[in-house]
């Protein structure tokens, strides 16, 4: 027992000190989110408020706890599993529908939106990987997750590479290091050819990576017979 500005303080009183002060150091990083709250409040709750004297102990256990679990939801970093860097998605301990990683997932995306903000990744370019993702976060390998991207529309835009895409928007390209991470994941991003004549662009317009389709139509149609689901973006 020690005394501080006029209080004693009991051994269990310190303890609860030292879960607070762990907390306010955010050393979340060796738990997950539902793990460190599950824990941490745990102990607090432990506790017995008739050795901590203090005239509000159970007000101020009540406020550690909330910011227990405070600290703990701002803790939830995005995870990348399959696409390093971009689509950032958060695991969900109370999930009980979750994709199946004993099956193989063919996914075929049809991007035709274009991008809200130029200047900025286009949000449904980066929920290709976010897809992708998701899938890897609950336990689907990345050799189980066959994705092809057809864009067309005003989504070609996004493929426009950094001289031809600074012409247009004033910026270089945000869109071209998402796409080579869709690339080294193992997704084949395809434009439709269609669309490119429409648009007046040739292929030497566009991140050379992508795949030159006969048009987005017949893509949609031949892969749908090989087993494909198609989502639309």
């Amino acid at each position: 027992m020690h005394y501080c500005g006029g209080i004693f303080l009991t051994n269990h009183y310190e303890d609860f000190l030292q879960v607070f002060a762990f907390t306010v150091n955010f050393q979340v990083h060796f738990l997950t989110t539902h793990e460190f709250a599950e824990h941490h409040i745990k102990k607090l709750t432990s506790l017995d408020p008739n050795n901590i004297p203090m005239r509000s102990s159970k007000s101020l256990l009540l406020v550690a706890a909330v910011l227990l679990l405070s600290f703990a939801a701002q803790a939830q970093t995005p995870q990348f599993p399959i696409v390093k860097g971009f689509g950032g998605i958060y695991e969900i301990p109370d999930a009980t529908e979750r994709p199946d990683g004993t099956l193989e997932y063919k996914i075929l995306v049809d991007l035709t939106s274009p991008s809200e903000d130029p200047k900025q990744i286009s949000r449904f370019v980066d929920n290709v990987a976010r897809m992708m993702n998701l899938h890897g976060l609950a336990g689907v390998t990345q050799d189980r997750i066959k994705v092809k991207v057809v864009l067309h529309g005003g989504g070609i835009f996004t493929l426009l590479n950094d001289e031809n895409y600074k012409k247009k928007y004033e910026v270089d390209n945000p869109n071209l290091a998402v796409f080579e991470a869709l690339e080294k994941s193992g997704a084949e991003i395809l434009v439709c050819g269609q669309s490119l004549i429409a648009r007046n662009l040739k292929t030497a317009d566009l991140w050379p990576g992508v795949t030159i389709a006969h048009s987005a139509l017949t893509t949609i149609t031949t892969y749908s017979m090989k087993g494909y689901i198609v989502l639309k973006f």
